[in-house]
């Protein structure tokens, strides 16, 4: 039997061409990105970058030069993927898993590493075969990428304009052009989750103090930076950078939501005050309210800035108390506006109340037991004139008859309620003088007519109980023409005059 045997040099094989397949989703900006990032993980004082088009074709020249006193110190690492990297125990370096420029070689049709340890050269020959050489060719100082891109027109402008995205912590050029050096708005320190490897080089996750930085956001487009690189845009008033590791997916271009919300929430605690009514409104914004990390004052800024200071929430259990507060200029704040979360962190800030409890409605006795009741042997003859009063108008202009309660409670705020066919006075906040059929007529009879109006409907703003006040006091006037006699004392006798001098001037009225 014979056997073939092959040596194979390792695990694994890499095609070169799905490699840059694959890559090519993430856009044109990555390469430039992951080359930038690695300079600017070194001790180089700049970084100088050429991305220039080939004439007559879909490729790109492109150079990136650093001048760091120590250059590549492991040139393997150019061509080895996940090759153990220093980097990933440092978490205020960008880098990982040594990944960047194997990714870059990937979309390359050629390539040159240069460095202070040596040169190596990726070529392709004309039937497609790879090859990488090693020489001995040393730089003074630095490192120096060049390498044939494939790259569009379009593309190529692409990657310049994403390229002045960055925020370069050195003086950094593309095509002799300094990107410009970001002025943060604000910096504070605050502790958040990242990643460092262990002592065997496994990367784990952990939290740590860093330096928040907030930024204007760039022609109108926000971003969430990781030591000065994008990584995520986010609808957000100010871009964000974590001088710190940032916990990335595999391709590191998002955050988790649980991160992003940590995180803008810290940004908010910092930069409340400059929230607009249309910043505060942005679902992101929105978002940290569900946060742990929302403090209380931002919680109020930016309840303020969409619903203004004077706001309750809509309460189901007293839907009068909604329409007063409306009533009274009070943004009323639907339930459906904020999540459960969102809510929770509303409430703990105190943010907005329920519409019950800045504008109660009077509770009647039909909801409750009746508290502190005056027995009628001990009303004055006021309170008994007013009661017979109010039971008499009730048959008149109700159709049946009412129930009357005089209450002793000063701490109830209202004056008098009705329900359940029963009308309640409270006394002492009415006071004892009031009950005055021959000094108060007015005022009795505008409180009666505005209690009798519950008989019809409970909501003081609704259409149907102005609706009731305007046919009860109609009635009223039909009343007092046809039955004088039943309003008391001076009341009385002024619709009997008019009565008279009605009648004395119809019959001297010529026919």
């Amino acid at each position: 039997m014979n056997e073939r045997h092959q040596k194979n040099t390792g695990w694994f094989e890499v095609d070169k061409e799905g490699l840059a397949k694959l890559l090519r989703r993430r856009g044109p900006a990555f390469i430039l990105y992951e080359l930038i990032q690695n300079a600017w993980d070194t001790r180089a004082t700049r970084v100088r970058v050429e991305l220039l088009a080939i004439p007559r074709t879909a490729r790109a020249a492109l150079r990136i030069e650093d001048d760091d006193p120590h250059g590549f110190q492991t040139l393997a690492h150019g061509y080895v993927l996940f090759a153990e990297s220093a980097k990933k125990a440092n978490p205020n370096q960008r880098g990982r898993f040594n990944l960047g420029e194997k990714l870059v070689l990937a979309a390359c049709d050629s390539a040159r590493l240069a460095s202070t340890t040596g040169t190596l050269y990726f070529e392709a020959s004309r039937t497609g075969a790879l090859s990488r050489r090693e020489t001995g060719e040393k730089l003074e100082r630095g490192s120096v990428f060049e390498g044939v891109v494939r790259m569009t027109r379009a593309e190529l402008d692409a990657a310049i304009a994403a390229v002045a995205l960055l925020l370069p912590p050195i003086p950094t050029t593309i095509n002799d052009v300094h990107l410009a050096a970001a002025q943060p708005l604000h910096t504070f320190d605050a502790t958040l989750p990242t990643e460092i490897a262990d002592g065997e080089g496994y990367l784990k996750k952990t939290a740590r103090k860093t330096v928040i930085r907030v930024h204007e956001a760039r022609e109108g487009t926000s971003y969430i930076y990781e030591l000065g690189i994008p990584v995520v845009e986010i609808d957000f008033p100010w871009s964000v950078e974590v001088m710190q590791k940032i916990p990335l997916n595999a391709d590191r271009d998002n955050v988790t939501p649980a991160y992003q919300k940590q995180l803008l929430a810290l940004v908010i605690n910092q930069m409340h005050e400059h929230l607009t009514a249309a910043t505060a409104a942005l679902p992101l914004v929105q978002n940290t309210l569900a946060s742990g990390e929302i403090g209380n004052e931002a919680v109020n800024t930016i309840l303020d800035k969409q619903y203004g200071e004077h706001r309750v929430v809509y309460d189901p259990s007293d839907k009068e108390a909604n329409s007063n507060a409306f009533a009274h200029d009070y943004a009323v704040i639907p339930g459906g506006a904020f999540t459960k979360d969102q809510w929770a962190g509303i409430r703990r800030a105190e943010a907005a109340k329920p519409a019950g409890k800045m504008f109660p409605t009077p509770k009647t006795y039909g909801d409750g037991p009746i508290a502190r009741v005056i027995p009628a042997s001990e009303w004055t003859d006021g309170m008994a004139a007013v009661a017979r009063y109010a039971q008499m108008l009730a048959v008149e202009l109700l159709g049946h008859a009412v129930h009357i309660v005089m209450e002793n409670e000063l701490v109830q705020s209202y004056v008098a309620n009705y329900g359940g066919r029963t009308l309640t006075f409270n006394v002492p906040r009415l006071g004892r003088d009031w009950f005055s059929l021959r000094d108060n007529q007015e005022a009795v009879d505008a409180l009666v007519i505005h209690e009798f109006g519950h008989d019809f409907e409970a909501n003081h703003l609704s259409e149907k109980y102005h609706r009731a006040l305007s046919g009860l006091a109609a009635k009223m006037v039909q009343l007092a023409l046809a039955k004088p006699e039943v309003f008391p004392g001076r009341l009385a006798a002024t619709f009997q005059s008019a009565q008279t001098n009605d009648s004395t001037r119809n019959e001297s009225c010529p026919t």
